[in-house]
Order: structure tokens, then sequence, then C-alpha cells
């Protein structure tokens, strides 16, 4: 397979596809493309590293942790704490920059009139 058609097979399999690649193939699938198409894959599994993060500490904060369900503006609270933890540990040079903007909007509201 030429490099063209590996890149543009790659580009058109999901994040969520790519994690099930085998690592015993990853050699093979990632070797020889470009530098610039390799950072492109990575950022789509990272964001979905932090996603499933996110998505994770929600639903434990939700009962999935100790069966008690804390609610729903102390899950995102909780679920917030977790993406800046992952990305932090995933290089992100200011792992919480844009985390207000991910919020649920419900909760910037509540946030921003306890600031007033």
């Amino acid at each position: 397979m030429n490099d063209a058609s590996k890149v543009a097979r790659l580009y058109r399999t999901s994040a969520e596809e790519l994690v099930k690649i085998a690592p015993s193939e990853w050699e093979d699938t990632f070797s020889e493309i470009h530098g610039e198409d390799l950072r492109l894959l990575s950022n789509s599994l990272i964001n979905l590293s932090v996603l499933a993060a996110r998505m994770s500490a929600y639903v434990d904060a939700r009962g999935g942790e100790g069966g008690k369900d804390k609610g729903h503006e102390e899950a995102v609270k909780h679920q917030n704490e977790r993406a800046a933890k992952v990305r932090e540990a995933l290089g992100f040079q200011h792992p919480r920059a844009d985390l207000e903007c991910l919020s649920v909007p419900e909760l910037k509201l509540a946030q921003d009139t306890h600031q007033t």
C-alpha cells in the first residue's frame, strides 16, 4: 500500500476505530507516514482520551461510583477536574484553558452569578 492511500485510509478511520488496532500492528500501520499526518491522527486520539475521561468522571459522579448520585452540577465540576488532570498528563500547555466552554451552560451561568 502506498503512503497516500495508507494515510487516506487512516484519515477515514475514526479515533474510536483507531484504538482498536492491535499493538502488534502499530509499526506497520504508522510507519512511513509524514509527521504532520501522524500529529493529526494523534490529536484525534488525544481528544477521544479527554472526552472518555470526562464522561467517565461524570458518570461516576452521577452514581456509577459508590451508587450515590452527587447531582449534575457536582458531576460537571468533577469531570472538569478530571479533564484538567488528563490534559496536563497529555502535555497540554494550558490544561484548564477551555474547560469553561466545554462545560454545561447552566453551570457556567451559575458560576457567573456567584462571581457578581
